[in-house]
């Protein structure tokens, strides 16, 4: 794994916690703005997945 950053999770309303996508991984990836990420849980890990549209080549 590379580490690119590290970043605190902040606190957003009452429920819920904020993290950022560090800038470089959203250029690699190719994500664009409203995208979806599927979100897994692999043990104490979190595994981030831009989800893509399905081609109908």
């Amino acid at each position: 794994m590379i580490l690119i950053r590290r970043y605190r999770i902040r606190k957003q309303g009452y429920r819920g916690f904020h993290l950022t996508i560090p800038k470089e991984y959203i250029e690699d990836a190719k994500i664009e703005k409203n995208q979806q990420m599927a979100i897994y849980r692999d043990g104490d890990k979190l595994v981030l997945v831009p989800e893509r549209e399905a081609s109908n080549d």
